[in-house]
């Protein structure tokens, strides 16, 4: 009869047996994390209800550093805010506090946008913290052309969340 000693002999006895095993258990947990991330690569991304609480942090969190960056105060009419797991899509347009057209003149981008560099666009990427805070990724005031294009694969977040669709 065998003993245990001899069956873990034969199984880590011989050293080729042993780095099979280990190669089989990599490329297993390997094989999860492209299914995992095959997986996001696929979701659709959900929008925020506009009446949510968290809706409001994102656009806070996502508005500070326009405002830092402008000088003046401004609003948010919002495109889309959108959501894949833990990143978050903001599509917006600035609106002059009550709600009219934005008006960058009396800004820090007065320049750029006379010269017409400067859109009244603002786009952010954002991820939740494990505080469950949020950070912005990238952000981009007044782009020209389609700045988050590149963000996915800059960034590492899911495609879907910028379809526009």
């Amino acid at each position: 009869m065998p003993t245990c000693s001899s069956h873990r002999q034969r199984l880590l006895g011989h050293p080729m047996r042993a780095l099979l095993a280990l190669f089989a258990i990599l490329i297993a947990s390997h094989g999860a994390c492209f299914a995992m991330s095959d997986t996001i690569e696929h979701t659709p991304a959900i929008p925020i209800p506009a009446d949510s609480e968290e809706h409001d942090r994102i656009v806070q969190t996502a508005l500070a550093p326009a405002l830092e960056e402008l000088g003046t105060p401004a609003s948010l009419a919002i495109g889309r805010l959108q959501m894949i797991e833990d990143w978050v899509f903001l599509l917006s347009e600035l609106r002059a506090p009550g709600g009219g057209p934005f008006d960058f003149s009396d800004t820090r981008l007065a320049d750029q946008a006379a010269a017409g560099s400067r859109s009244p666009v603002y786009v952010a990427l954002l991820r939740r913290q494990a505080d469950d805070s949020w950070q912005i990724v990238a952000r981009s005031l007044g782009p020209g052309d389609v700045i988050w294009e590149s963000w996915s694969q800059e960034y590492g977040a899911p495609p879907n969340l910028f379809a526009l669709d």
